[in-house]
């Protein structure tokens, strides 16, 4: 599952990121297995942006799982009905069967394209819990002064959300 984040404006320089950014990855796309969204700090344009990491080896194999568990939670809802889970079934299932693919472009800012970037892999906990609950700060990019705080307002891609 991944999780939309808000940015809290710095107190000091009142930088503020437009919308929310993205964190995690989801078990409905074969990008989003092997690849998923982290937060860095980029230094070329001074923004707070989202970028594609690859997902950590240690990693992918709970992730595949994931991914079959989905499959099989999927599989039962379609048989007591469930319109949603018919639509997202095909989805799922193409997402762990597809061959490998080029990599994306990761490391790579969404603002200006930079790849001077420092990801935060400290600022989330372990699965992004600390967004859940308010507690993930980070250093301002603009003044490095200042401090954000990081909160989930949302999910993104999950398999209760039809596509």
């Amino acid at each position: 599952m991944g999780r939309l984040l808000h940015v809290e404006p710095c107190p000091v320089c009142n930088y503020h990121v437009e919308g929310p950014l993205h964190f995690g990855g989801s078990t409905r796309s074969h990008l989003f297995i092997h690849y998923r969204y982290a937060l860095a700090h980029c230094h070329a344009c001074a923004n707070a942006v989202s970028v594609l990491v690859p997902t950590p080896t240690y990693d992918l194999p709970h992730v595949l799982a994931a991914a079959q568990a989905d499959i099989t939670e999927l599989e039962a809802r379609v048989s007591r009905g469930d319109v949603f889970a018919r639509i997202l079934l095909p989805l799922h299932r193409m997402a762990l069967a597809m061959e490998e693919e080029p990599p994306p472009d990761v490391q790579v800012c969404t603002v200006c394209g930079s790849t001077n970037l420092t990801v935060l892999s400290h600022v989330s906990g372990d699965e992004g819990e600390r967004y859940d609950g308010g507690h993930a700060w980070m250093d301002c990019p603009r003044c490095e002064v200042g401090k954000l705080m990081l909160k989930t307002v949302g999910t993104w891609d999950e398999i209760d959300d039809a596509p």
